[in-house]
């Protein structure tokens, strides 16, 4: 995601080197991660970075803004957040 927004921000030179990391961010996170390091990405990436796209990552990004609005508008709806009851 980053190579799709701040591409400056990327040292190519290690991205190429970097080798790929396998984790399901999901199952870590319902497995108590609150990090990248706890999920087990330390250097704060997962995946292949050295295949990455910018294309991949703006696709990536807009897939999670989607998911994150979703979400909010579900806990706007939600009986907790609105004070309605159920029934």
């Amino acid at each position: 995601m980053v190579m799709a927004k701040w591409p400056e921000l990327v040292r190519e030179d290690i991205r190429q080197n970097l080798p790929p990391i396998k984790i399901d961010l999901p199952t870590a996170q319902a497995k108590g991660a609150r990090s990248f390091q706890e999920a087990g990405a330390p250097q704060g990436y997962f995946g292949d970075p050295a295949r990455a796209t910018a294309q991949e990552g703006e696709n990536a990004f807009q897939a999670l803004a989607e998911m994150l609005v979703i979400t909010i508008k579900e806990m706007m709806d939600s009986p907790e957040t609105t004070g309605k009851s159920q029934g």
